[in-house]
């Protein structure tokens, strides 16, 4: 039984007004708590902007619903210059991650 909104559609809700807070076109993280239920009712967004620089910015979304805070979120919004980087040092090997190394000797 769903005594409220799903948490996908709550964040959903959440990232869209990071959306709109932000010059960026491209979220990159989103992290969120879980602090209350929240209801079938109208709730109050405030965004902020906590780190900004000339490609990225770190934004936190709280929702309050009848004056009770009921998520948190931080989002990352970045241009897309370095989300292409990203990807091609990606697909070119560049990345560490998952890389083999050789068994120590002596």
């Amino acid at each position: 039984m769903l005594w409220g909104p799903a948490g996908g559609y709550v964040s959903a809700i959440a990232l869209r007004a990071a959306g709109a807070a932000s010059s960026f076109r491209r979220p990159t993280s989103y992290a969120c708590q879980y602090l209350a239920m929240a209801r079938f009712e109208p709730v109050d967004l405030a965004v902020a902007s906590l780190r900004r620089d000339r490609r990225s910015e770190a934004l936190r979304v709280s929702m309050t619903q009848a004056g009770e805070l009921i998520r948190v979120a931080q989002v990352w919004a970045m241009d897309g210059t370095c989300a292409s980087a990203a990807t091609r040092a990606r697909t070119n090997g560049s990345t560490t991650r998952g890389a083999r190394t050789s068994p120590r000797t002596g």
